[in-house]
């Protein structure tokens, strides 16, 4: 994400930031603080620019992302990512099973790789 679009100690968070550190804080707190893996799943996604700028949406530990701040379901994009609880990382289409990967940062890659070009950030 280019420093501009990066939160500034002066302001406050705009929604998108808000919502990824309202979901990354909740790993310190009951009942999430026993759920690592979703948290681990969060924090590779945000560590990717293109991700970081669009609105995470997590249900029962699956994650997707969306363009738009209030209507997430409706500007859905790219797959989704459920942490399995074998240790691995499912990569889905639309409720279709594409790949499982050992870490969370490999299942990111290939949702980033999925993406269209010059998507974001969510508004």
């Amino acid at each position: 994400m280019p420093a501009d679009m990066r939160w500034n100690p002066r302001e406050p968070f705009g929604p998108v930031e808000l919502a990824w550190h309202s979901k990354l804080d909740r790993i310190h707190m009951p009942p999430y603080d026993r759920h690592l893996r979703p948290h681990a799943l969060l924090a590779a996604a945000y560590a990717q620019p293109v991700l970081s700028r669009l609105m995470p949406v997590n249900s029962h530990f699956n994650l997707w992302f969306s363009t738009s701040i209030r209507d997430s379901w409706k500007a859905r994009v790219g797959y989704a990512i459920h942490p399995y609880d074998e240790g691995l990382y499912g990569v889905w289409d639309k409720g279709v099973p594409l790949v499982r990967t050992e870490t969370p940062e490999e299942a990111v890659a290939v949702l980033v790789a999925a993406l269209p070009e010059g998507l974001g950030p969510a508004s």
